[in-house]
């Protein structure tokens, strides 16, 4: 799946959002695309995870698996939440 990722909810996938895959727990890091530097053709595009159970984990496709929790308030627009 290619950018933007979208959240089975129809979200926009974000840095820094909490989120659930499945039971376990993590952060979305980066949003990598061809002109990231990480961009291998190997690996190709996607989202890499993080999290306490599952290290690092860089996937194409979000299933309804993938769920966001929260927005980080970092990145959340001037005067929402």
């Amino acid at each position: 799946m290619p950018a933007p990722w979208l959240y089975s909810t129809g979200d926009t996938v974000r840095i820094g959002d909490v989120v659930s895959l499945g039971h376990w727990p993590g952060v979305v890091v980066e949003l990598v695309t061809e002109a990231h530097p990480d961009w291998s053709q190997a690996t190709g595009e996607g989202v890499l995870f993080e999290g306490p159970d599952f290290g690092r984990l860089l996937t194409q496709d979000l299933g309804k698996d993938v769920r966001l929790i929260r927005r980080s308030p970092a990145v959340w627009p001037t005067g929402q939440k």
